[in-house]
């Protein structure tokens, strides 16, 4: 470690006045190997420090983020916690405890966090998009909205940042916002597939087909990997009666993603949709091979099998699809009651 010694240029930053000269070192030398992806590297040194008697929330919150860089993130949240304990307004601490509770799901927790690091370091945009995530995840919707536009203020360029904002308005039913958002976000990357899919699905539920047909196209262009746009994409085409058209797209994607079972249960609508019962059962067949928890395929497979008059074998698919999900208990209307009588 040596020659790292060497080459590093120490600059004590305000975190580190008040340490020694050697400490301060080690906690600096830390983040280069931080840098580097040097995980345990940059530990041990955060511990010679701790051990000799120079710990503070800088090298508490350093040694936490290494931790987490190296996916041992128990030790990461103690040394985290630890770290507020010294300093509760630590901003690398508070980052990273919003970091760390966030992907356990502690969503307000992380949403506090993520508020303290914001008041320590207010201009940093991705801080308020995060903590707008995480009051999203706790559905604390318009204060989620307004922290993503707080951080497109700070950063008005960030296509990413625009999306999510059009995709959030979209599901809050806000629409004229969402259009605005979304296109605003493609102004400023005409490759952001995520804002050509929501934008489609916003034509989609306003029945502006073409221009929602256009938008799933260009998801699908951008990121070939979009594949919910095409899916959607699929099922338009079905519900305006162009079958052969969403057959086409739906065995295309299949061919690029042979084993994503909602596909297969899409092309089933399509097939059932031309009174093609027969091949529909193949479709769902295949949809439960890959996912046997699809309690929709098993619902669907058994209206297949009574349009070619099987009532055992609808029997039978309807019993697993409410075992699956009882909450599809009105898809089985079609059945003597005595079949669900549970």
């Amino acid at each position: 470690m040596s020659a790292d010694r060497n080459y590093v240029e120490i600059s004590k930053s305000p975190q580190l006045v008040g340490l020694a000269t050697g400490a301060a070192d080690d906690i600096q030398i830390a983040r280069v190997f931080l840098l580097q992806g040097r995980w345990e590297d940059a530990v041990e040194e955060c511990t010679r420090v701790i051990a000799a008697g120079q710990e503070c929330a800088t090298v508490q919150a350093t040694l936490a983020k290494a931790l987490a860089i190296g996916g041992e993130f128990e030790r990461a949240r103690a040394s985290c916690s630890r770290a507020l304990a010294l300093d509760p307004d630590n901003y690398e601490a508070n980052e990273l405890d919003g970091h760390l509770c966030y992907r356990e799901g502690e969503y307000d927790r992380a949403a506090e966090s993520y508020d303290r690091a914001c008041g320590a370091r207010p201009n940093v945009a991705a801080l308020w998009l995060m903590r707008g995530r995480a009051c999203r995840a706790s559905d604390r919707r318009e204060s989620a909205r307004e922290f993503v536009q707080e951080a497109l203020r700070l950063n008005p360029e960030w296509a990413a940042g625009w999306a999510l904002l059009g995709q959030w308005q979209h599901e809050d039913g806000l629409e004229g916002e969402a259009i605005q958002a979304l296109r605003r976000a493609i102004e400023e990357d005409p490759g952001c597939a995520t804002a050509h899919y929501y934008l489609g699905r916003q034509y989609l539920q306003n029945e502006e087909y073409i221009e929602a047909k256009a938008e799933f196209d260009l998801a699908a262009e951008h990121n070939p990997a979009a594949v919910m746009g095409q899916i959607y994409q699929s099922r338009w085409l079905i519900e305006r009666g162009d079958c052969e058209a969403a057959i086409a797209l739906l065995e295309s994607l299949i061919g690029r993603f042979s084993n994503w079972a909602p596909a297969y249960v899409v092309l089933g609508e399509a097939h059932m949709a031309r009174e093609e019962p027969s091949e529909a059962i193949k479709c769902y067949g295949r949809a439960l091979e890959l996912d046997p928890s699809l309690a929709l395929a098993y619902a669907q497979r058994a209206e297949a099998w009574l349009a070619l008059g099987r009532e055992f074998e609808a029997r039978l698919d309807f019993e697993e699809a409410w075992q699956r999900d009882p909450g599809m208990s009105w898809i089985c209307t079609e059945m003597p009651p005595s079949t669900m009588d549970h």
